[in-house]
C-alpha cells in the first residue's frame, strides 16, 4: 500500500477520502494517514474517522527545510513508505499555488472511482480526481489536478486544462476545450465544438453553446 495525505478537510476533502475507501475495498492500495488543513487551529481534531496532521504552512515548512522537528508525521514516514498527497480543494487558483510550492517534493496521487469505466484508453493527469457516474464512450484528456465530480457525461473529444472544476451532473459534448483553471457548477450544459476560456467561471444551470 501507498501512504497518502489529503489536502483539504472541507466537502471535497471528506468525499475523497470516501472513494479512496471504495478504492480499498475493491484492492487495497491506499493507507489514509490523514488530513492536511487549509487552516490553523484544526490540527489534531477528527476528519470523517482520520486525524488533521497539520496545517498546509506546516507541510511547506518542512519541504522548506523549516521547523522539520514540529512537523512529527512526516519524520517519522521518512524510511517507510513512498508518501503521494492529492490536493482535494475546488478553488483552481489555490489548488495551483498548492501544487507549485510541492511539486518536485512530493508525488500527486491519481484518485479515480472504482465504478469508473473508460471505453477507450483516456489521458487522465496526475492530482486529478474522478467521481463516480461518469458517462463517457469517446476520447477525452484531463489535465493535472482537475476534479470532475459525480454524474458528469463527456462527449467524444474533450479537453479539461489544469486544475479544473467540473461540477456534478455538468454536460459536456462532443470537440469542446475547457481551459486551464476554469470552474463550472453543477447542471452545466455545454454543446458541441465550444471553447471555454481560461480561468472561466460558469453559474449553475449555464448552458453554452
Amino acid at each position: 500500500m501507498k501512504d497518502i495525505v489529503i489536502i483539504g478537510t472541507e466537502n471535497i476533502g471528506k468525499e475523497v477520502v470516501k472513494i479512496i475507501e471504495a478504492i480499498n475495498s475493491k484492492r487495497n492500495t491506499w493507507n489514509v494517514l490523514g488530513f492536511i488543513s487549509l487552516k490553523k487551529d484544526e490540527e489534531g481534531s477528527n476528519i470523517e474517522g482520520y486525524r488533521v496532521l497539520g496545517s498546509i504552512d506546516s507541510m511547506f515548512n518542512y519541504f522548506e527545510g523549516r521547523k522539520k522537528d514540529k512537523f512529527y508525521f512526516f519524520k517519522k514516514l521518512e524510511s517507510q513508505n513512498e508518501l503521494f498527497t492529492i490536493i482535494a480543494i475546488d478553488n483552481c487558483k489555490l489548488k495551483k499555488e498548492i501544487e507549485n510550492k510541492l511539486k518536485d517534493k512530493i508525488k500527486f496521487a491519481t484518485i479515480i472511482h472504482p465504478d469508473v469505466s473508460f471505453f477507450n484508453k483516456q489521458e487522465v493527469g496526475e492530482g486529478t480526481i474522478i467521481y463516480p457516474g461518469l458517462i463517457s464512450v469517446g476520447r477525452f484528456k484531463l489535465g493535472k489536478h482537475v476534479i470532475l465530480k459525480q454524474k458528469c457525461s463527456l462527449g467524444n473529444n474533450i479537453e479539461i486544462g489544469d486544475y479544473s472544476f467540473i461540477s456534478f451532473n455538468s454536460n459536456i459534448d462532443s470537440n469542446v476545450m475547457v481551459k486551464e483553471g476554469s470552474y463550472i457548477e453543477a447542471n452545466t450544459t455545454i454543446l458541441a465544438n465550444s471553447n471555454i476560456d481560461k480561468n472561466t467561471y460558469i453559474k449553475e444551470g449555464s448552458i453554452l453553446y
